[in-house]
């Protein structure tokens, strides 16, 4: 509580805020707080691949809504032909893995009036939120309106990229707090006590710099966008996230990920693992390089992808 007033001047209770195990359990805790059997819910893809295999676990029905490349920006209009009387939840990830779009202030805006308008759920995943660059972090349980009907996910291993350290946490209407926290007693029962007094204490004394992890992310993208250019790749542009997602071109993208791991040693992953369906022509054809490694590792990553030639596999 004491954070998120101090740093982004949120004013919350104690009873509009949970611990969980990890931000996912509390996706988990809170897709099956408020979709029942049948509702419809509204998913980005690319996106998180727990996204729709939660919300198929509790009875929901998943719509994707597709993100192009390059920018991966949401497109309203499509989002508002997708809604049906039985659209209960839009679930939103910014920054957004994997693509690293991070939404704008006019397009929360956006989201935000459809949400109201249609009597929509929000659940925000922001476990990259204080990774960007370019812009700020927009979030929109602080639209007007909108905390009543959002639910906010935070992560400390992702805040403090700490990724060994399992603990998350949910804002939200007190009442959806008391489900999610009946949900998280009937699983994991409670986090760790040890990770607690730690994360507790680092969030305590977080001065908002984070020890300029996010800094070296953003150059890490840049050095990393420069390489996949060399190598051939299109590199997408990015805001935000851990990530950076590259089109492929006429290569196939497993075809590139199987070379980039035989000829440079350097492992990636397909955008089509990210589709809703895995149908890869849902998410674009490309690949996703994880960006949040220390600089020396991204300094060789450059360097062995700048010395491979895709179309053989060879350097």
């Amino acid at each position: 509580i004491g954070y998120y007033q101090r740093l982004h001047g949120i004013e919350l209770k104690k009873g509009q805020i949970t611990t969980l195990t990890s931000g996912t359990e509390g996706l988990y805790t809170a897709i099956n707080s408020v979709v029942k059997e049948g509702d419809e819910v509204l998913v980005f893809q690319p996106c998180f691949p727990w996204y729709p295999t939660m919300v198929k676990m509790c009875g929901g029905k998943v719509i994707p809504l597709n993100l192009s490349p390059p920018s991966f920006a949401p497109e309203i209009e499509a989002i508002e032909k997708s809604i049906t009387k039985k659209t209960r939840v839009m679930l939103l990830n910014t920054p957004h893995n994997p693509t690293g779009h991070t939404y704008t202030e006019e397009e929360i805006k956006e989201l935000a009036r459809i949400a109201k308008k249609h009597d929509l759920w929000v659940i925000s995943d922001e476990v990259y939120e204080n990774v960007t660059w370019n812009d700020s972090h927009h979030r929109i349980s602080q639209q007007p309106g909108m905390f009543e009907r959002c639910i906010t996910i935070g992560s400390a291993s992702k805040l403090f990229s700490l990724t060994g350290w399992r603990l998350g946490w949910a804002t939200a209407p007190e009442a959806i707090i008391e489900k999610m926290n009946h949900l998280h007693s009937h699983a994991t029962y409670c986090a760790a006590t040890p990770l607690q007094y730690g994360v507790a204490v680092a969030l305590e004394e977080e001065d908002g710099s984070f020890e300029g992890i996010p800094e070296m992310i953003a150059e890490n993208y840049r050095v990393m966008s420069e390489a996949c250019s060399a190598a051939g790749l299109d590199p997408y542009p990015a805001d935000g996230g851990h990530f950076l997602c590259a089109g492929t071109g006429d290569l196939e993208e497993f075809e590139v990920v199987e070379r980039l791991v035989r000829g440079a040693g350097v492992m990636v992953l397909p955008l089509s693992s990210f589709a809703c369906d895995l149908d890869s022509s849902a998410a674009g054809r490309g690949i996703r390089i994880a960006i949040c490694k220390k600089r020396e590792t991204m300094a060789e990553a450059a360097k062995r992808l700048n010395g491979i030639d895709l179309e053989s596999g060879t350097d």
